[in-house]
């Protein structure tokens, strides 16, 4: 009798990824029946927002119903995380995990550019994340003439 090899569920080497064309085929029909049965798309940054409203609503809920933008989310008795974009992002998150943990690429690291250094990647990283958030809701509920001449100075600035 010969002692079989087992298989690790969690394999050192990574797998080979997926054929790009294939990949992005199967996303597009995803995106395409998501889009056919729901009527929306498979954003994140609704499930973020809806995080970020969650937060500031249990420190800061005075702010909340003051501000148009975080109201339509939380404002009141309204729950920001009750929202079908909450369980997709979660879902999608899990399941991105659990990808990286049984293809053998789940590993911490930190993306960055040669010429800085972990720590200032993420020293750097959440004052320009905070940044847009506050932005967004400063602008929500600006006049529309604060709103167009932010727009304008932000086209300038990218080179549009």
């Amino acid at each position: 009798m010969t002692a079989q090899t087992r298989k690790p569920l969690f394999p050192k080497t990574p797998k080979p990824f997926v054929h790009p064309y294939f990949g992005g085929i199967v996303l597009g029909i995803v995106l395409f029946l998501a889009l056919l049965l729901t009527g929306n798309g498979l954003g994140s940054s609704g499930a973020t927002s809806r995080f970020v409203t969650a937060v500031t609503d249990v420190f800061a809920p005075e702010h909340v119903d003051r501000t148009p933008y975080l109201l339509k989310m939380a404002g009141g008795d309204k729950n920001p995380l009750d929202d079908w974009i909450v369980p997709v992002y979660i879902g999608a998150l899990l399941g991105g995990f659990a990808s990286g943990l049984f293809n053998g690429r789940l590993k911490l690291e930190t993306t960055k550019g040669p010429h800085i250094s972990d720590r200032t990647r993420w020293l750097m990283a959440f004052p320009a994340a905070s940044s847009s958030s506050t932005a967004r809701a400063w602008l929500a509920d600006a006049p529309p003439g604060r709103r167009l001449r932010a727009a304008q100075r932000s086209r300038r600035v990218r080179g549009w």
